[in-house]
């Protein structure tokens, strides 16, 4: 099947302390890891269901805060500022499918 050659089959976690948060995110990640593994021509069109604030806080903590900007040109530290809020407002675009940039 083609774009499907290489699959990520060990578990999502990293060398980072485990947190309550971190171990229901990665829960959550090896079920869409294991139903993929069991249906592979089936398409996953939609994994917003999965996304909630807690997921985006872990994505947050998990993310590398010396690279570059995002595509808003914000850095981590400035996003940082408004964590809260910032994550907020991108779980509602999120589960709007509404992007701005």
């Amino acid at each position: 099947m083609e774009g499907r050659e290489h699959r990520n089959t060990g578990t999502f976690e990293g060398k980072m302390a485990e947190t309550l948060s971190s171990t229901t995110v990665s829960t959550k990640l090896e079920r869409i890891a294991q139903l993929a593994r069991e249906m592979p021509q089936a398409a996953l069109t939609t994994l917003a269901h999965h996304i909630n604030i807690d997921w985006l806080r872990e994505a947050y903590r998990r993310t590398r805060k010396d690279g570059a900007t995002g595509i808003d040109r914000q850095t981590a530290d400035e996003y940082a500022k408004n964590l809260d809020d910032n994550l907020r407002s991108l779980l509602e675009r999120a589960q709007l499918r509404a992007w701005d940039y």
